[in-house]
């Protein structure tokens, strides 16, 4: 079986409507996450803060591969560094995928990879907190529209072994690079 797996109502009741980013604030700790992708999905930088309990989506960046052209992480790099700079950071928690070289090449800049390995369990309990924080309304969502599109279409789907899977729909053109951020 297949069933969405946010609420859409849950999800829009924890957008700021018209808050696109949050400039950085000196006295907040902001965190950064990254999904690396090259050729068809977006490469994706999240980063957030925690005000008590609530967490706070700051900013989302995203750099898409035009069509037939990958990618191309020395020209994203200054950018990448300037956004994690601004919000004086320089530390990105990311996947294992690619996680060796990505980390020598963000070392050379200053800055350091800290790899988290997903799989379908840790995805299952990084989408769980995130469902328990948007049900809560315990996270404050930037006005975006193509996460809010993903997050709305994430689905949770029945696996032959008994197992659950969390993941973008099937159909082609969906994604959860966003989302995952999120």
């Amino acid at each position: 079986t297949i069933e969405a797996f946010l609420p859409a109502v849950a999800v829009e009741a924890c957008v700021v409507s018209g808050r696109a980013f949050l400039p950085p604030v000196r006295d907040v700790r902001y965190v950064a996450a990254l999904d690396q992708a090259y050729r068809h999905d977006t490469f994706v930088l999240a980063i957030a803060h925690r005000e008590g309990t609530r967490v706070v989506v700051d900013r989302l960046r995203g750099w898409r591969p035009r069509r037939g052209a990958p990618v191309r992480l020395d020209a994203l790099l200054p950018e990448l560094k300037a956004e994690l700079r601004a919000y004086r950071l320089s530390r990105v928690f990311g996947d294992q995928y690619g996680a060796e070289a990505f980390r020598e090449v963000l070392r050379g800049h200053g800055l350091t990879y800290v790899e988290r390995t997903f799989t379908n369990d840790s995805k299952r309990d990084m989408y769980g907190s995130l469902k328990v924080a948007i049900g809560s309304g315990a996270i404050e969502l930037l006005d975006h529209p193509e996460s809010l599109r993903e997050l709305r279409t994430i689905e949770c789907r029945a696996t032959p072994s008994g197992g659950v899977r969390i993941e973008a729909p099937r159909t082609a053109g969906f994604t959860d690079d966003y989302a995952a951020g999120t």
